[in-house]
């Protein structure tokens, strides 16, 4: 028997609010895994219910930051680890953000 090879993975945040009652931008995120095949994507939502509007799936870059745009009073954030790729921790997301409309 050969050793079973790792199947792909995907981890979803919850629903955040990133800033007290504001919208927020967000260029990109960090996903905290030792996995190096990765790709993920940001949703964004003005309302802490329905539907949360999910942007394109982006590959990880050279610096492990998923270039991303978007902006919403709530955020979520998925990460995809590809089938095959060895990896042992994936712990969540580091974001880089700031208020919408402040440069």
């Amino acid at each position: 028997d050969s050793p079973a090879s790792p199947l792909a993975a995907r981890g979803r945040t919850a629903r955040l609010p990133l800033t007290d009652g504001r919208r927020t931008y967000v260029p990109g995120f960090r996903p905290i895994t030792d996995a190096e095949n990765i790709q993920g994507r940001l949703a964004v939502n003005d309302r802490a219910s329905g539907d949360m509007r999910w942007g394109a799936l982006s590959r990880a870059n050279r610096n492990g930051l998923v270039p991303t745009r978007g902006d919403g009073r709530y955020v979520q954030f998925e990460v995809r680890i590809a089938a095959d790729e060895v990896w042992s921790v994936f712990h969540g997301v580091e974001p880089e953000y700031q208020p919408a409309g402040e440069q």
